[in-house]
C-alpha cells in the first residue's frame, strides 16, 4: 500500500516511476487543474475526481463531473472548462480498436459516466474504473488481482481505507490517492465520517494490468461475439447532442 498526498509532488514522483517500473507501458498523471485534456504520445484516461466542467471537441460538448472517465486519443486535444481536478493515466500501448478516422469525425473522445464506469469487461480498454457507493453498504471488502494494481480516490466525503498494513482516511476531492498491490484485500469504510449534512461518500477505483495480462483480454474478448464498447464506439451517423 502507497499513500499519495495530492500535493506532495514528490511522492507522486515516486509513485509514477514505481507504476511505469511495473508497467512500462502505462504513466500517471497528477492533473490539478487541467485546462486541455491531451497526450502527445498515448492514450489519456482522464477521472474527473473534483470540479464539474464541459469537455468540447469541434461537434460535440459533453458536461462531466466527478468519477466521469473521458478517454482521449494520442495527439488531439480538447479543451475543459472551467478547469477541473483530473487523475490521468496514459497508455503508451495499442490504441483502442474503435479509434479510427471515422470516431474522431463524429466523436472526437469517449465518454463513461460515474453512474456506468468503465467496466472490466470492456478488454479494448487499458484500465478499468468503478465508482463504489458507500451509501449502502457504509463497508466494503475488496482485493487486487492476482495482477493488477488499484488506485483509489475519495469523492463528495472522507473515506476510511484499511489494509492489513495499515489504514488511512482518503479526504474528498481527491486530496490524497491510496495505491493497492495485487492480491491484497483492503476495506473501504465510511461509518466513521458519517453525520448530518454529509455527502455520500464515493469512492474512484481505477484498476490497471500488466501488458500480457491486457493481450489475455484482448484474446477472451474477440473470440466472443463483438459487442460495441460504447455509444460513441458504435458510430452512428450523428453524435449524440
Amino acid at each position: 500500500m502507497r499513500f499519495i498526498p495530492w500535493g506532495d509532488l514528490e511522492s507522486w514522483d515516486h509513485l509514477s516511476t514505481t507504476l511505469s517500473t511495473w508497467e512500462p507501458s502505462l504513466r500517471v498523471l497528477r492533473g490539478e487543474s487541467w485546462e486541455r485534456l491531451y497526450d502527445p504520445d498515448g492514450t489519456l484516461y482522464a477521472i474527473c475526481v473534483l470540479g464539474n466542467a464541459t469537455v468540447s471537441s469541434h461537434k460535440r460538448d459533453q458536461s462531466i463531473g466527478p468519477g466521469d472517465v473521458v478517454v482521449v486519443p494520442p495527439g488531439i486535444g480538447f479543451e475543459v472548462e472551467p478547469a477541473a481536478r483530473f487523475l490521468g493515466i496514459v497508455s503508451l500501448g495499442p490504441i483502442p480498436y474503435h479509434f479510427r478516422e471515422r470516431f474522431y469525425q463524429l466523436w472526437g473522445f469517449e465518454h463513461f459516466p460515474a453512474s456506468a464506469g468503465l467496466g472490466r469487461d470492456q478488454a479494448y480498454h487499458r484500465v478499468a474504473v468503478q465508482v463504489i457507493d458507500l451509501d449502502r453498504p457504509p463497508e466494503l471488502v475488496l482485493k487486487t488481482g492476482p495482477w493488477e494494481v488499484d488506485l483509489l480516490v475519495a469523492l463528495e466525503a472522507p473515506v476510511t481505507f484499511r489494509s492489513l498494513s495499515g489504514s488511512e482516511t482518503l479526504r474528498e476531492g481527491g486530496e490524497c490517492v491510496v495505491c493497492v498491490a495485487p492480491a491484497t484485500p483492503y476495506w473501504l469504510n465510511a461509518r466513521d465520517h458519517a453525520g448530518p449534512g454529509r455527502s455520500s461518500p464515493r469512492v474512484v477505483r481505477v484498476s490497471l494490468w500488466p501488458n500480457f495480462e491486457q493481450e489475455t483480454r484482448l484474446a477472451r474478448q474477440f473470440s466472443q461475439e463483438d459487442q460495441p464498447p460504447s455509444p460513441e464506439a458504435a458510430i452512428p451517423s450523428r453524435p449524440n447532442p
